[in-house]
């Protein structure tokens, strides 16, 4: 969501500012190497300005890199190559010439197997003889008999244990295609549920302290009443788009069952649904209509239902729903065509035709 990727722009930025304004040591690239083993870049699914920027602190101490260190540091190394030829570096910055992890492209050997020279004894044995299987090797005391008939078992009795035999190998290929046909049987699972704002418990309340974040500058802390025992704390990415005295009591609209998250060594328990302009330069947080409690759950026509306890984040729930969540020409906030409704009203905000996250 947009609130989620700017806060990670702002903390990739700030990081750079920090971590990366002095000697870049090995441990920090490998820490970046590590982060983009399951990302193309270092925060959304496009390049960003915090992408750009690492890219900057990164160009010299990624081409100098010695050829022993380029297998271990890959993931770095295919980010970095991939930022240098986007447009929008080359604009900035010169293409650099950085090696590249060696990749061994040699085709296995095919061992050709031999055949023994076959010896003058088998040149005598019949044809016949040399394709049937062997009952027996040959000994000092010439050719060994088989194991039944060296224990002195009568032809009866090897019958009967042939017998056997076939009857425990049916009886097992019976039990086991029952157990095939047993599983197959088994009813399909019901079809998972799709994901929708019926899943979401957004809620009004009002925000009673706020504080800068003591490790990020973007960031503000919040402690907001929404009806609970005590406050929840959240932390919201906007030191940029509202002044400090205008967060303080002022009603707003929560996300309440995302997955507990650390920002910065802060625990934020929720989220504040905010209103953004395309090019997010203009943000402000949804307004619930005047008179509604705190606590009071949000609620959208044609999407009643209980919310769940945690959104599942492994299932990118929010992620699924946040693309349909949109301010209307009047400044009406909607999910898809259903409103943002509370006892009192809709929530809106100033910004109309824009995207709430």
């Amino acid at each position: 969501g947009w609130r989620l990727g700017s806060l990670q722009v702002s903390e990739w930025l700030t990081y750079c500012n920090t971590e990366l304004s002095g000697v870049v040591t090995d441990k920090k690239l490998f820490q970046v190497n590590e982060h983009l083993k399951t990302r193309t870049f270092l925060t959304l699914e496009r390049l960003t300005l915090a992408d750009l920027m690492v890219f900057n602190r990164l160009s010299g101490p990624t081409a100098a890199l010695p050829v022993a260190q380029t297998d271990q540091l890959c993931n770095l190394i295919r980010w970095f190559d991939m930022i240098q030829r986007s447009e929008a570096a080359k604009s900035l910055f010169p293409v650099l010439k950085i090696t590249k992890p060696r990749l061994d492209t040699s085709p296995l050997q095919s061992v050709q197997p031999t055949e023994a020279a076959p010896s003058k004894s088998s040149s005598s044995t019949s044809t016949k003889e040399a394709q049937a299987p062997a009952a027996g090797k040959a000994g000092k005391g010439g050719d060994r008999k088989s194991d039944a008939t060296s224990a002195g078992a009568t032809p009866a009795a090897v019958a009967a244990a042939t017998k056997a035999a076939a009857e425990g190998e049916a009886a097992a290929g019976g039990k086991a295609k029952k157990e095939k046909k047993e599983k197959k049987e088994k009813p399909a699972p019901p079809p998972a549920e799709e994901a929708s704002v019926r899943m979401a418990d957004i809620r009004v309340g009002t925000i009673t302290k706020v504080w800068r974040h003591p490790n990020a500058e973007a960031l503000y802390c919040e402690e907001i009443d929404l009806g609970e025992d005590k406050p929840r704390t959240v932390v919201s990415g906007l030191v940029k788009f509202v002044p400090e005295d205008q967060m303080l009591n002022r009603r707003v609209v929560v996300v309440c069952n995302l997955k507990p998250a650390k920002m910065r060594d802060v625990m934020s328990y929720g989220m504040v649904l905010c209103a953004a302009n395309e090019a997010h330069d203009h943000v402000e947080p949804l307004a619930p209509p005047e008179g509604v409690p705190n606590g009071e759950r949000v609620v959208f026509e044609g999407f009643e239902g209980e919310p769940e306890e945690v959104l599942n984040p492994k299932k990118k729930v929010w992620e699924k729903i946040s693309p349909d969540l949109v301010t209307d020409a009047s400044g009406v906030a909607k999910y898809k065509q259903a409103a943002f409704m509370t006892t009192k009203g809709p929530c809106t905000s100033k910004l109309a035709n824009g995207s709430v996250n």
